[in-house]
């Protein structure tokens, strides 16, 4: 079994990534406390008001908890396991007071399910969330013992996906795509902000650059470039251009259209 934890700060994009996922039929949320679960969006209030509830003014507010936990791809795994599992992580990391969503996905060969807790519980008091690489490798061992489990471990090439360099570098090259495609499709700048923004990029100007901003769902963490650090093409200017031209030949085509 391999369980990997991140913190973060974004409710919205956490709870996004997991709730969507059992919209379009691939995911079933199994557990939950203290948190609405009939629409996300309340969920989302719901747990960034909890959040507001603490007070320490050095906190960082990485208030998201959120687990991911898998299972070996031939292990007989059924929703009650799944949640047995769950509560005994909730347990194990002293989650017991705060809200949380259990979530399973069922879009890849292996069967896993992702936790959404708030790590400022119903005291309002933080949850530790030290050494928590340590802890995740202790309870993925004592799972599989309890639970009769085959052992899964990451490998060694692929500790390092979740570094911040690392996912950084694979934001920088989806948001040169988004942008890509959105300068090939548009045909006035709102259009292409408009766009972009469906692919939860937020662009603004600064000087003779666009910057582009993306958060990633699952930590809550923000990646931004400005256009010529994605591509030296990508100035402000050439953009502009190239969305002028399209709107050139939309207009063209349109008035051949009417023509006809």
């Amino acid at each position: 079994m391999i369980c990997k934890t991140v913190t973060g700060k974004g409710f919205k994009g956490c709870v996004n990534y997991v709730y969507d996922k059992v919209i379009e039929g691939k995911g079933e949320i199994i557990a939950s406390k203290d948190v609405s679960i009939d629409e996300k969006k309340y969920a989302i209030r719901e747990m960034i008001e909890q959040a507001k509830t603490y007070e320490d003014s050095r906190s960082t507010g990485k208030f998201v908890w959120h687990p991911s936990i898998a299972f070996p791809k031939n292990e007989m795994v059924n929703d009650e396991l799944m949640k047995n599992v769950a509560m005994d992580y909730i347990e194990k990391m002293q989650l017991d007071k705060s809200q949380y969503m259990v979530i399973k996905h069922t879009d890849t060969e292996h069967k896993h399910f992702h936790i959404v807790a708030n790590r400022i519980n119903s005291e309002s008091k933080l949850v530790s969330d030290s050494y928590t690489k340590n802890r995740d490798y202790t309870f993925s061992r004592e799972m599989e013992v309890k639970y009769n489990l085959e052992k899964m471990e990451v490998k060694d090439g692929e500790i390092n996906t979740d570094s911040y360099k690392n996912k950084a570098d694979k934001q920088k090259i989806d948001i040169k795509n988004d942008v890509k495609e959105g300068m090939a499709s548009s045909v006035s700048k709102e259009d292409f902000i408009k766009k972009l923004k469906e692919k939860n990029i937020e662009v603004t100007e600064r000087g003779k650059e666009y910057k582009f901003k993306k958060t990633d769902v699952e930590s809550g963490k923000s990646y931004d470039f400005r256009g010529t650090t994605i591509d030296k093409n990508y100035s402000k200017e050439n953009i502009n251009n190239l969305i002028n031209e399209n709107a050139l030949e939309q207009g063209h085509q349109n008035k051949n259209e009417f023509s006809k």
